[in-house]
């Protein structure tokens, strides 16, 4: 004789919906920081990456970036480096 279980599921469906809008709010908060996360680091590593972003930071009719270094000396010894960017068009 075979016995097979079967495991029911107590909750009641709104509970069930409510775990499941849960889930899916937590995968898209993963997400999110995950490319937030790949975006800075490759922006450290290559500034160059940010004009990928371009067409979707730059307004319309602006779509040629422009990415500039800014280094100074804070102390001795000591630099800062900043990388800006700027979207421009063919009058600049």
């Amino acid at each position: 004789m075979t016995r097979t279980r079967r495991i029911v599921n107590t909750l009641p469906p709104e509970r069930r919906r409510l775990g499941c809008a849960f889930g899916w709010v937590v995968g898209v908060v993963i997400l999110v920081s995950m490319v937030a996360a790949t975006s800075a680091v490759l922006g450290a590593i290559w500034p160059g990456v940010y004009e990928f972003t371009a067409p979707l930071v730059c307004p319309d009719g602006h779509d040629e970036p422009v990415i500039v270094r800014d280094t100074t000396s804070v102390r001795p010894g000591e630099t800062s480096t900043t990388f800006t960017m700027y979207c421009l068009n063919e009058r600049g």
